[in-house]
């Protein structure tokens, strides 16, 4: 919430950052998507997509311009 950046997480389980998190825990997260809902810069929510049965099922792709 802190960068207002978009965030992915392939293996929450494992991550060392959200293995202890009590959503990831609760819901036997492993692939975790996190995406803010901005408004002229100000956050406003944020999308919260979670999967519980495939690791690396969600993982960043650049764009092509």
């Amino acid at each position: 919430m802190a960068t207002k950046k978009p965030l992915i997480i392939s293996d929450a389980l494992n991550d060392t950052d959200f293995k202890d998190s009590l959503s990831v825990m609760n819901l036997r997260l492993t692939s975790v998507m996190c995406v803010p809902l901005l408004e002229r810069g100000n956050l406003i929510g944020i999308i919260y997509v979670g999967n519980d049965n495939v690791a690396q099922l969600l993982t960043r792709r650049r764009s092509r311009s």
